[in-house]
């Protein structure tokens, strides 16, 4: 006997806990947009307006890229030729790239420094470790380059 699997009902859920510590100890800026804790010192970007964050527990993808996202012509990632030709290359043969957005880094650098350029994103980890990816959320562009290419082309349709 088979089940469908349960439909996705889009919940929104805005960010009011640190998702390094969580806390509810967080403040918001709006220039630069960020948000940031007051007992773990970490920022983040936050949820962009309209997106779901959580559905049924799972980190679902964006329905549009970020407006800085990696894969924005724009980028600075795309600026780093070494980097980004190392990124496509790493994705090509099956990588998987991930969303920042909600992401938590520091806000203050191991020098003492403004750390808000050079963000080193703390993704969440398993116990052993290793990066959760079951914690994360796929980039949308990064879906929109390499992988909804591959569905046109053997004509995969995804439902809605």
């Amino acid at each position: 006997m088979t089940t469908e699997p349960a439909e996705y009902v889009p919940k929104l859920e805005p960010i009011t806990r640190c998702p390094g510590c969580g806390s509810p100890r967080i403040v918001e800026f709006e220039k630069p947009h960020y948000g940031a804790c007051l007992v773990c010192l970490l920022a983040w970007e936050p949820i962009p307006a309209g997106e779901s964050y959580l559905t049924d527990g799972e980190l679902l993808p964006f329905e549009k890229p970020c407006d800085n996202c990696a894969f924005r012509g724009s980028s600075t990632e795309r600026a780093d030729a070494d980097y980004w030709n190392s990124l496509q290359t790493s994705l090509a043969n099956g990588g998987q790239f991930f969303c920042h957005k909600g992401v938590p880094f520091k806000i203050v650098a191991e020098n003492g420094e403004p750390n808000l350029d050079d963000r080193p994103f703390e993704y969440p980890r398993s116990q052993n470790g290793s990066v959760d990816r079951s914690r994360l959320r796929l980039c949308r562009g990064y879906l929109n380059a390499f992988v909804a290419p591959v569905l046109k082309r053997y004509s995969l349709r995804v439902k809605r």
